[in-house]
């Protein structure tokens, strides 16, 4: 008989502790009047809370469920069982480039290389997880 597998996956509970974490961030940032409807749509304050919301809290949301729920489904393991914890790192330094590179942009600086980088980063999270 093969040994049970875990039912929950290591990396789900950190995913969605951290999409949590980005959720609530964003919220308080709303609070305090950074972004819309305190700023314009197009200000790069509220390009800061979106991002928060869609790849902090929305796609980590989704790879966390991802991978735990294709396991299940498919009924056989992850082929690379590390690579959740690989796509960790990418998405969150990527975002948080991306982050800074808004910010920077509201100070009214130039467009930074932070925003390119981020960008790969991110976009590299998603290539691995697909």
């Amino acid at each position: 008989m093969p040994p049970a597998q875990p039912r929950l996956s290591r990396t789900t509970p950190l995913f969605f502790a951290l999409a949590l974490a980005h959720f609530s961030l964003a919220l308080l940032l709303s609070l305090l009047g950074v972004g819309w409807p305190a700023a314009p749509l197009a200000a790069p304050s509220t390009l800061i809370t979106v991002h928060l919301l869609t790849l902090g809290f929305l796609s980590s949301l989704f790879l966390g469920a991802l991978f735990q729920f294709v396991p299940v489904i498919t009924t056989r393991p992850l082929p690379y069982r590390h690579l959740p914890l690989a796509i960790l790192p990418l998405l969150y330094g990527g975002l948080w480039l991306m982050l800074g590179g808004f910010a920077r942009l509201d100070r009214g600086e130039a467009p930074p290389a932070l925003l390119p980088a981020g960008g790969g980063l991110v976009s590299l999270s998603f290539l691995l997880a697909a």
